[in-house]
């Protein structure tokens, strides 16, 4: 493989860094109300399930919902390997400061409109400071730095058939971007590696349904379709010449969402189960042939939680998770890897007023370190260790507009 080509295959990915993956490329934080639950898709008690469970929104209180949060994510990505005389371990720990969603609902009777801003992939910013493993060489003289987001916007409608069904439908619109800038010393040469932007944009759908076989419990499911998209390069420098490469496809794979929730006296139970179905999204990249959506398995999330009612005013909440998300050692990108994890997180809803509700929420992620190993016919390729953890502290306001029903 040319240099060039070896640049781009280490790097490209960057522009896929996620904030807080469910997936190999699902973000499935966005909101502060699924940070303090992880379990939404059969939720029907905020504005926020406009994206988690676009059906229930049947079953709130008519009104006209606005729901504005922000997330604080902090982390630490890693990767080492053993050197000669050293062990050396580079790491990521920019935190992101800016991760917002908003959710707003128009909800009369047996219908509801709605219409959504999230950040369905990426969301993140990375920074390796003080160098990177170029192959299974630690390069201490590389710095590399970008940013990658995807942002949604999303319009739909949810309609109560009867008591026992509903369901909801939307359009949603993505735009990406992202962009890597990489510098320093390789091959004899010194200055900007590698640096570029790259864009794409694409539509998809969400379908929704829910059954209420009982006042106390709903079953939900929710599907989200593939999302095409189309990567294009831009503002393309490379220290050792050469043309820019060609556009790439990394499609946002469809999901499948299924929940369960059962209120008892003060107490609600819930269930959720995502599945990621990378193996229906196509991901292709002209100057990485190993990059295919053949070398991933379809991911998955199971979630619990139970949330109590102390009185009008407070609710308790506390979830926990676990995600496999679809990848294995042999395609790991060791910038932003991929692991499996089991996370918990908890908070709290203050209605402040009978319209206005603040919600707080704490998680902690727990990855399960793993190595990298890309040649599944060379077992004497060092490995290269991979470690991850993150953090986030969330919080939103939604005020209810009372309809003038007069």
């Amino acid at each position: 493989m040319k240099s060039k080509q070896i640049v781009l295959a280490i790097l490209l990915m960057f522009v896929s860094t996620a904030a807080w993956a469910g997936g190999v490329i699902h973000n499935s934080n966005q909101s502060t109300e699924y940070d303090r639950t992880l379990t939404r898709n059969a939720a029907t008690d905020s504005a926020d399930i406009a994206h988690y469970n676009p059906a229930g929104l049947v079953w709130m209180q008519d009104g006209f919902y606005l729901n504005m949060g922000n997330q604080f994510i902090f982390k630490e990505y890693s990767h080492g390997i053993e050197g000669v005389d050293q062990y050396y371990k580079f790491k990521d720990t920019d935190p992101i400061y800016l991760f917002p969603g908003v959710f707003a609902v128009f909800k009369k009777g047996p219908l509801a409109l709605f219409t959504t801003f999230t950040v369905p992939a990426g969301g993140g910013s990375f920074n390796y400071k003080d160098g990177i493993i170029f192959g299974t060489s630690p390069q201490e003289d590389i710095n590399a730095e970008g940013f990658a987001a995807h942002y949604a916007v999303s319009m739909g409608a949810s309609y109560k058939f009867s008591k026992m069904f509903s369901l909801g439908m939307a359009l949603r619109l993505v735009s990406a971007t992202g962009s890597v800038d990489a510098n320093g010393t390789l091959f004899g040469n010194t200055g900007t590696l590698q640096k570029y932007e790259v864009s794409s944009l694409g539509f998809g759908g969400v379908i929704s349904l829910n059954f209420r076989p009982m006042k106390n419990l709903l079953l939900a499911a929710r599907y989200e379709t593939r999302v095409v998209l189309d990567w294009e390069y831009d503002n393309y420098e490379f220290v050792l010449g050469g043309d820019a490469p060609g556009d790439y496809r990394e499609d946002l794979p469809p999901v499948i969402g299924l929940g369960a929730s059962y209120k008892f006296n003060q107490f609600r139970f819930e269930a959720n189960m995502n599945i990621y179905l990378n193996k229906m999204a196509t991901w292709e990249d002209p100057e990485n042939e190993n990059y295919s959506e053949d070398e991933f398995d379809n991911g998955f999330e199971i979630s619990t939680s139970v949330a109590w009612s102390l009185n009008k005013m407070f609710e308790f909440s506390f979830g926990a998770m676990y995600t496999n998300s679809g990848a294995d050692k042999y395609v790991y990108d060791m910038f932003r890897p991929q692991l499996d994890c089991i996370t918990v997180g908890g908070g709290l809803r203050a209605r402040l007023m009978d319209n206005l509700d603040i919600n707080l929420a704490l998680t902690t992620t727990n990855y399960f370190d793993d190595t990298l190993d890309s040649d599944k016919e060379n077992d004497s390729n060092p490995e290269i260790d991979l470690t991850k953890w993150t953090s986030v502290i969330a919080f939103s306001l939604q005020y209810r507009f009372d309809l003038n029903t007069k």
